[in-house]
This record gives structure tokens, C-alpha cells and sequence, in this order.
């Protein structure tokens, strides 16, 4: 008897330990159409802002993969005159949700080589672009308003 009990308690322990070694996918879920929403309406946008679909993301942001991604909703300046944009992906796992962060990460400095010649007063407003990475999900914009573009954003990261 003395044996299978300390028999199972070493199984027990055993299981427990190689449990708590494994990776954990995030277990946060974040609305995207609720996000996108909220931040248009918040954000205070110059201008109206046009929905991309997969070959315009894919010709801005360039090394986006659309096979990483679950979901989408991309927004950017419909006059391409002004520095604002939403962006909200939701990436088939955290690896991929990696390569996402970098894809945004070079579109800041496409949008920041794109405006320094054109309209070097839009800058400001790119450095203040407010990029979040939550689990499988990464959230940017660039915006004035970019506080309260914030708020929105960490309202919905748990």
C-alpha cells in the first residue's frame, strides 16, 4: 500500500513539474472590431481612413505574411496627406505574432522616410505611434491623439 501511494505521488510530482515547463499561449482574446471601433471614435482622426484588404496591406506592409494571420483590420489615411493609422492583427500563434511586431515596427520607418521630405510636421506625430504586443495580437496607430488611442488599447490588453 505504502508503495502506490509514494508510486502515484511521484507520478503526480513528475506530471506537475513537466506541466509547469511547458509554454503557454496567452489565453488574452481581444475583440479587433470592437478595438478598431472604439479607437476611430476616440482617436479623433483629421481625416476618414480607408479599410485596407490583403494586396494593399501587403504592399505597405511588406513583410507581412498573410499565412501568419487570423484576422485583420488595417485603416489608414484615405488622402495619404496625414500620418494616421490603425492597425489591429490577430496572428495564428505568439511566434508569428513576432514577425507582426517587426512588419509594423518597418512600416513606422517607412512612414517616418515617407513624410520627413513631404510634410516633416507629421513626424512628431509618427514618434508618438503607440504599438502594443499582447499574446497573438499586436495593436498600432499613429494618430495626435494618441493618449487616449492608448487608453483604448490597454483597456482591451488584460
Amino acid at each position: 500500500m505504502k508503495k502506490s501511494i509514494l508510486s502515484l505521488t511521484v507520478i503526480l510530482a513528475i506530471g506537475m513539474i513537466f506541466t509547469g515547463c511547458q509554454k503557454k499561449e496567452s489565453l488574452t482574446v481581444i475583440d479587433i472590431d470592437a478595438v478598431s471601433t472604439e479607437v476611430i471614435n476616440v482617436a479623433e482622426f483629421r481625416d476618414e481612413l480607408e479599410e485596407l484588404d490583403d494586396t494593399v496591406l501587403t504592399n505597405i506592409y511588406t513583410t507581412i505574411q498573410l499565412s501568419d494571420i487570423e484576422k485583420y483590420k488595417v485603416y489608414v489615411n484615405s488622402t495619404s496627406a496625414k500620418a494616421e493609422e490603425l492597425a489591429i492583427f490577430e496572428a495564428k500563434d505568439e511566434a508569428k505574432a513576432e514577425n507582426i511586431l517587426q512588419a509594423v515596427n518597418e512600416r513606422i520607418k517607412d512612414l517616418k522616410f515617407g513624410f520627413e521630405g513631404y510634410l516633416p510636421e507629421e513626424l512628431q506625430i509618427i514618434e508618438n505611434a503607440v504599438v502594443k504586443k499582447e499574446g497573438k495580437y499586436v495593436l498600432f496607430a499613429v494618430g495626435q491623439n494618441y493618449e487616449k488611442i492608448n487608453e483604448v488599447f490597454m483597456k482591451y490588453i488584460k
